[in-house]
């Protein structure tokens, strides 16, 4: 004891050397190891599968045998937004275009029908399904052998083919409205005459500002020009030939066939004209004054114009936008869509199916829903021959797998 007391601190330098040297010898063993890499050092470690196998051949795994459990519609796959999300599904159902086979009731891609190949599940001739906003799951029953909400015995009543589900969504009659939904409301899909209610078809799109026929491309002034005069407004339309005209005008010019409501050309001089930079692009301030021709003196419109360079030239305000899904547009994209104020009057219907008069009545405060009315309905003039509201949403009456599809017998 007396020596560790007398030499007590050789002897922790002492160990603290062994410790030192131990480590040293460690870092040195260490350092060989990272020179030397071998096969082993190489492979990747195995993980345990964090899914489960399952059988592809399963029923759960095809489609159309989950949609005929549960009788689902098969939204087209579209951009989500948060509006979506209450009616949620996953893009990855509809990677592309599917249709049902009319025989087996199996899913397939869209060409094969359009391509006038077979089915690949039973091997039989497809015929072209008819094109909507969304698809149908056909439900075979016992009283309705195809699946397309028409009863066997009503296809026969009618003409129709039973064991095809895509004559449902057509329109015999030419009145707008698809044969299954005329059937399932107690009319006749044969007579032209006798159809639900015109307003029925509508669709509220909301308060929306008009595209009008003419593109803003830019405006030129003189280096430091202060004077809207010397302003160059340049603009762009298109004809009915498909072909671009451009044309420059200036303060006091007119600028002819300007529509704020289609249908309905005026003629208008640009009266005040000026402009600002805006996120590197020239924004035009212009105001349009009516010209007086044809008894149009009191045209009213609204006084400023906003375009914006490189952009189709809007109204200046928001307009009541319909649509009605029984007609199709002109151009053939899409149904036909139209703008009212309130208080204006329009139709809907044609010569063969006849046409119903409706004035615009009111917009909801929030600007979701339309009232409709009719002058010359006896009573509450807002109230069909039903007896119902003619309140028209931007959902619409008509489901839009029950939308008119196209006009033609098979």
């Amino acid at each position: 004891m007396d020596f560790l007391k007398r030499h007590y601190e050789k002897v922790i330098l002492m160990g603290l050397l062994l410790a030192f040297i131990s480590i040293m010898i460690r870092v040195v063993i260490i350092v060989n190891q990272t020179q030397q890499i071998t096969e082993d050092d190489l492979q990747i470690p195995h993980m345990d599968a964090n899914y489960e196998v399952h059988d592809s051949a399963s029923d759960e795994l095809r489609p159309e045998v989950f949609l005929k459990k549960t009788g689902l519609v098969w939204n087209a796959s579209t951009v989500r937004d948060v509006k979506s999300f209450a009616n949620f599904y996953t893009d990855l159902l509809a990677p592309f275009p599917m249709a049902v086979c009319p025989h087996c009731k199996a899913l397939a891609p869209r060409c094969f029908f359009e391509d006038g190949k077979r089915c690949p599940e039973c091997g039989q001739e497809l015929k072209t399904p008819p094109r909507s906003g969304s698809y149908r799951a056909f439900i075979p029953t016992k009283d309705d052998s195809d699946g397309d909400g028409i009863k066997d015995q009503e296809e026969d009543r009618f003409g129709l083919d039973k064991l095809n589900p895509y004559d449902s969504q057509y329109d015999l009659d030419g009145d707008g409205f698809t044969n299954v939904y005329e059937i399932q409301q107690g009319y006749s899909p044969l007579i032209a005459a006798q159809h639900p209610p015109f307003w029925e078809r509508l669709r509220f799109l909301g308060m929306n500002r008009i595209v009008l026929p003419v593109k803003f491309l830019g405006i030129k002034a003189p280096e430091g020009a202060e004077d809207a005069n010397l302003f160059e407004l340049q603009f762009s339309s298109v004809n009915k030939r498909g072909r671009e005209r451009k044309f420059s005008k200036r303060i006091n010019d007119r600028l002819d066939r300007y529509s704020e409501i289609p249908g309905e050309i005026y003629n208008y001089q640009i009266t005040q004209a000026g402009y600002h930079q805006k996120d590197g692009k020239n924004v035009a301030f212009v105001t349009l004054a009516p010209i007086a021709e044809g008894g149009r003196e009191n045209v009213k419109l609204p006084p400023m114009l906003v375009m914006v360079e490189g952009e189709q030239v809007l109204s200046s305000d928001a307009r009541p936008e319909f649509e009605d899904v029984g007609e199709f547009a002109q151009n053939g994209e899409g149904y036909h869509r139209f703008f009212v104020q309130v208080g204006d009057r329009f139709s809907v219907g044609n010569a063969k199916s006849g046409r119903s008069y409706y004035n615009l009545d009111s917009i909801s405060a929030d600007g979701t829903s339309a009232i409709l009315r009719n002058n010359s309905a006896k009573g509450d003039k807002t109230l069909d021959v039903k007896g119902r509201k003619m309140l028209v949403t931007r959902d619409g009456a008509i489901p839009p797998s029950l939308w008119l599809i196209h006009k033609r017998k098979n």
